[in-house]
């Protein structure tokens, strides 16, 4: 009995032990690959933000090219008169300091904070599109022949990304550009008042964004997720942030964060909070200067002092006479068309040396 009992004992140990080894040693669960409705949203949304350079690059080159045409026709102006003798009346007075006045302050945009903010939405931005580029990349990657996978080409089945080729050709803004920034006249559209206006912005855990393509490895719940606990079978305290902190993981497997109100995180989400405050600081594109519009010179902040003092006999500052301005221009100046005749095509007409001028 005892010879038995002793053998029954070692046969349960070594049980025991064969047991404990294998859940030390076992692989995280892992579940499905993301459904494609969100995958590809993520990468709309990294697209987008390629907006922000394009329109950086346009707002400078406006700035520039304004500032430029307002100092070349202001020198023009003042060579012809120069030339012809003219008595400079008031009205061409009121011209040449709005011209003075709108090369200045071009310039003064380029050399302050126009530049300075163009240049920080385009970094904060191009950090964005890496970061959430780079896990597409990462997750494309794992698509194999045999039905596994982390990005799903469909909203379940078994048909994997394979590979960053195939992600682009599966959803076309997951493509990168790498070719020479041009400038464009368009705002990012997919960043609102508060955060991303995807249709997915509240995000969901895996049961919400996977499903089918099985085995996704990074798809694991967090107290065995491999890149923050190893083998240690333990419950990480750490919350990992990954794609430009738009996804984490959570007990359920690989989580897409909510992202409607990003306002207040920039400790929590640096990468996407930086991109939505470009967005906010660069959401306009700025109108060029090219000729004078009769029209609208009365709403233009850089002709209305030299018209309160030349047209209206008034302080540079007094805007009480404001209301009859455009009025006021109307009569002297006619219309565009009128002074186009007199700023442009006469003073055109005559042989200026362009040293004076360009």
């Amino acid at each position: 009995m005892d010879d038995s009992r002793s053998k029954l004992f070692k046969i349960a140990l070594a049980a025991l032990i064969v047991t404990l080894y294998a859940a030390s040693t076992c692989e995280a669960a892992v579940a499905n690959a993301l459904k494609k409705s969100y995958w590809s949203e993520v990468c709309d949304l990294a697209k987008d933000s390629e907006k922000i350079p394009k329109l950086a690059l346009y707002n400078l080159q406006a700035a520039a090219q304004s500032g430029q045409a307002a100092l070349t026709r202001l020198l023009r102006l003042m060579a012809y008169h120069e030339i012809k003798r003219s008595t400079v009346d008031n009205k061409t007075a009121a011209l040449w300091q709005y011209l003075a006045k709108k090369t200045g302050a071009e310039l003064q945009d380029l050399a302050s904070n126009g530049a300075a903010t163009a240049i920080t939405a385009t970094r904060d931005a191009a950090r964005f599109q890496g970061a959430v580029m780079d896990f597409m990349h990462l997750l494309a990657s794992t698509g194999t022949s045999d039905n596994k996978g982390c990005l799903n080409t469909a909203e379940s089945g078994t048909n994997p990304v394979q590979g960053h080729t195939a992600l682009e050709a599966a959803h076309i803004s997951c493509g990168i550009d790498f070719s020479d920034v041009t400038p464009a006249a368009e705002t990012a559209k997919l960043m609102g008042s508060t955060g991303p206006t995807i249709s997915k912005q509240n995000g969901g855990d895996a049961n919400a964004i996977a499903g089918g393509a099985t085995t996704c490895n990074i798809n694991s719940v967090k107290s065995t997720w491999k890149m923050v606990d190893d083998e240690t079978g333990g419950n990480p305290t750490v919350q990992p942030s990954m794609g430009g902190n738009i996804f984490t993981v959570d007990s359920t497997g690989l989580k897409m964060d909510a992202l409607a109100d990003v306002t207040n995180k920039a400790q929590s989400h640096p990468f996407i909070h930086a991109h939505h405050k470009a967005k906010l600081q660069l959401n306009t594109p700025k109108t060029q200067f090219s000729e004078i519009k009769v029209e609208t010179l009365g709403q233009d902040p850089d002709f209305q002092a030299a018209a309160r003092y030349y047209l209206l006999g008034k302080n540079p500052t007094d805007s009480s006479g404001d209301a009859n301005l455009q009025s006021k221009i109307n009569a002297h100046y006619t219309n565009s068309v009128a002074l186009k005749a007199i700023v442009e095509t006469a003073v055109d007409s005559e042989t200026i040396p362009k040293e004076l001028t360009d």
